[in-house]
């Protein structure tokens, strides 16, 4: 009786298998980030801060000169400040703001004095006059208030790069911790730390130990960010003699080359540079994402392809635990199934005992008669029990096609009503 059932649980996964997130996650990220944007979709604010009034900094407005010069190598168009006050920084950073595109890539560099003030961090421009903890607030920039300003574009990706973990300036004025806290970064964006939180960086005599050896990774052909930080963790780890260890935070949920990898098709003649594409509007031609959505034959786009992976692993988070609560109300149904057989029987069981006392020419009667009693009474609670069976998983079987039949066709809003629709029907159920 349970073999229903197990049919239903089949379908369930055999729904999931037609979703696998893995050829999701590859495709949107093949469009969503990996395309080669044009230069005006790649945003750079490089700031380098030296000429405090406590004291000149060495090399933070010559890292910026040069990591600006490595990113406009890789096609981004950079706005540079070098000791920068702080209404030219928020000026700066609301701008920065506005630039970002909706497809776009947005890059923050900062190199300069950073302080931790109560697990947040805060960038000094150059005409701070801290003489308490209170005044963090009054002449410092809020990171957070950047990370917030580039989050807001909604754009696919933003890379952030911090090479302020030095020692607390202020340590008569502020209760300060040395270094950067540690700062989570949201969905589309890596956060890059010159050192690990709480700990301090060392300057270099002209440059950096972070900003040299991101300035020579930035322009390597065919490295994703990923894989380039890593390369930077190294050479900073051995320019420092193992004293400073980069680190870095990412939610990034694709790859990103500074510059792709280069083809040549002799070795006189470079290949043809791709034609720019807007990442969300960028059209879909790989035979398998055909198969992903079989009834529909019109154009199919990254963002297409990102939604309905969404809606499968919501599809996902609801089916799971309604097969699982099937499975357990019909497994108590059918205990209390054998529970009511077990009582027909004995009951029966009672009757034949007194049909024993009858006269013989009798007995047999009374026993068939009995026995079709018996078969007909069982037969009736069987087709009762599974009427509430068939009643139990029907909104189940009904929600599995009616989804399958709108993701295939590309109705992903209709697909998400229904998913809306299920979620308060299964919950309904469980209430009843």
């Amino acid at each position: 009786m349970l073999k229903r059932l197990a049919a239903f649980g089949a379908a369930l996964l055999s729904l999931l298998m037609m979703m696998p997130p893995a050829m999701a996650d590859e495709q949107v990220r093949a469009l969503r980030v990996e395309a080669q944007t044009p230069q005006s979709l790649r945003q750079a604010l490089v700031i380098g801060n030296s000429d405090y009034r406590l004291g000149r900094l060495a090399t933070p407005v010559n890292d910026a000169r040069l990591i600006a010069d490595a990113l406009r190598s890789s096609g981004f168009s950079v706005t540079l400040l070098n000791n920068a006050d702080r209404g030219t920084m928020l000026q700066a950073i609301a701008r920065f703001g506005e630039q970002l595109d909706r497809d776009g890539v947005g890059l923050f560099y900062y190199a300069g004095h950073g302080l931790q003030v109560k697990g947040e961090n805060w960038l000094i421009p150059v005409d701070a006059d801290i003489r308490r903890e209170e005044d963090v607030l009054n002449y410092g920039v809020n990171l957070q208030q950047l990370l917030d300003r580039m989050m807001a574009a909604h754009n696919p990706l933003n890379l952030v790069f911090l090479d302020a973990c030095r020692n607390n300036p202020y340590p008569k004025a502020t209760r300060s911790l040395d270094g950067l806290a540690r700062v989570d970064a949201g969905l589309g964006m890596l956060i890059a730390f010159s050192t690990a939180p709480g700990q301090t960086a060392l300057d270099g005599d002209t440059n950096s130990p972070f900003a040299a050896a991101l300035s020579r990774h930035i322009p390597v052909p065919g490295l994703s960010v990923e894989s380039m930080l890593k390369r930077v963790r190294s050479d900073v780890r051995q320019a420092t003699r193992n004293r400073q260890i980069t680190w870095d935070n990412s939610s990034l949920e694709g790859d990103f080359y500074f510059k792709p990898a280069s083809h040549t098709t002799s070795s006189t003649r470079p290949a043809a540079t791709p034609t720019p594409l807007s990442l969300s509007t960028l059209t879909v031609d790989d035979p398998k994402v055909r198969e992903y959505f079989p009834n529909y034959q019109g154009p199919i786009t990254g963002d297409d392809l990102f939604r309905a992976k969404e809606l499968g692993e919501r599809f996902k988070r609801i089916g799971e635990p309604w097969v699982k609560w099937m499975t357990e109300t019909t497994q108590q149904q059918y205990s209390e199934f054998l529970r009511d057989a077990e009582a027909v029987k004995a009951r029966y069981a009672l009757r034949g005992k007194e049909i024993e006392r009858l006269p013989i020419s009798e007995q047999r009667a009374a026993s068939n008669a009995m026995l079709a009693e018996l078969q007909q009474e069982m037969a009736l609670r069987k087709q009762h029990f599974e009427q509430g069976m068939a009643q139990l998983s029907q909104p189940f079987s009904r929600f599995i096609d009616e989804f399958k039949l709108l993701l295939q066709s590309k109705q992903l809003d209709a697909a998400e009503v229904r998913l809306n629709q299920a979620e308060e029907q299964f919950r309904m159920l469980k209430l009843q």
